[in-house]
């Protein structure tokens, strides 16, 4: 694989670039730095009812995806700096941004990108990469601005995602009000998943009722997820309890793993405790991370009211499940709130 001089890329292609010319000085060398050699990759690549502007996979044995052009694994998105005379701004938020995302999640899920499992929107001036968890597309990073100064980090990051892609959905199961069945749906939907042969962890983050753990009959263990948010020391996967239901033999049948909540995540609930943790709000996902690769779902138990247990479950999520009462507006306001968030 040929070195890439990122910086003479950037210079060459011009302010007001059209899509081809961002294909063809920056897309191309993409590739190639992500890991893909000249025949694993090809343009306008037939998704179904749309055609990407490029897909990607290695080659296996004798089948080499230039020719064969079956199973992608990555399908790209391009835009050009300009469109006519108008300005393409990819930035988060803009409405090339909105459509070209709608645009990657329709490839992404269309009939002949099954394989799929990665998205790159991009215009040489912004880019961002898309998971997709079955039947779910989801930001895998931010939309990150490219800067001499950052792309190979840029890169590096893509890069080393597509190489050791997480295999867990995470699920946030959070409204702003009580009552409408958090920990129920939370309990149900892992047992329905591990009817499925899915491998699934559960995590009581409530740092008061811990209606979860009780629900389950499990009680906290001698390692605690309120220890290991301030101790660095303690093995996270300690913290684990299997959940376990007998069968008509009376044999115990292990049914999903579950994080339970204790008695001492109550003490965070003051400003001076929760100072204590080292990145705040963001230590629960990190905690995690080291499970995204051993499991199919990951489901938090999340409390109500937007605290600093709420905030943690949120951060630590790829998406939100927000259980309403459809004739109850507040239970509908509440849920419609952590939109403005």
């Amino acid at each position: 694989m040929t070195t890439i001089n990122w910086n003479e890329v950037l210079d060459s292609i011009s302010e007001n670039a059209e899509e081809s010319e961002v294909e063809d000085r920056f897309v191309k060398r993409l590739l190639n730095a992500l890991g893909f050699t000249s025949d694993e990759w090809v343009q306008e690549f037939k998704t179904g009812k749309g055609a990407a502007d490029f897909a990607a996979r290695k080659n296996q044995d004798e089948d080499k995806f230039s020719v064969s052009k079956i199973n992608p694994y990555l399908i790209i998105e391009v835009k050009g700096r300009v469109s006519g005379k108008a300005i393409n701004n990819l930035a988060e938020g803009t409405p090339t941004y909105k459509k070209t995302k709608e645009q990657i999640t329709r490839y992404l899920l269309d009939a002949k990108c099954q394989t799929s499992q990665w998205g790159i929107i991009t215009n040489s001036t912004d880019i961002q990469l898309f998971r997709k968890h079955g039947k779910i597309v989801l930001p895998a990073t931010d939309c990150m601005r490219i800067t001499k100064d950052n792309i190979i980090k840029i890169i590096t990051k893509i890069k080393n995602l597509l190489e050791n892609p997480p295999k867990a959905l995470t699920i946030c199961i959070y409204n702003d009000k009580g009552g409408v069945g958090k920990t129920t749906t939370t309990i149900n939907l892992a047992a329905i998943l591990r009817q499925q042969h899915k491998k699934v962890l559960v995590v009581d983050f409530d740092p008061q009722q811990g209606d979860l753990t009780d629900s389950l009959g499990l009680q906290e263990g001698k390692v605690k997820l309120s220890d290991c948010l301030v101790d660095e020391s303690l093995n996270v996967k300690e913290t684990i309890q299997s959940f376990n239901l007998k069968n008509k033999a009376g044999q115990l049948v292990k049914m999903f793993d579950v994080i339970p909540s204790d008695s001492g995540l109550s003490k965070f609930m003051t400003y001076d405790y929760e100072a204590q943790i080292e990145k705040g709000s963001a230590r629960l996902r990190d905690l995690l991370d080291i499970f995204v690769r051993n499991y199919d779902y990951i489901l938090i138990d999340a409390p109500t009211n937007w605290t600093f247990f709420s905030k943690s479950c949120v951060i630590a999520s790829d998406v939100i499940l927000m259980p309403t009462e459809h004739n109850n507006f507040s239970s509908l306001k509440n849920a419609a709130k952590l939109f403005t968030i």
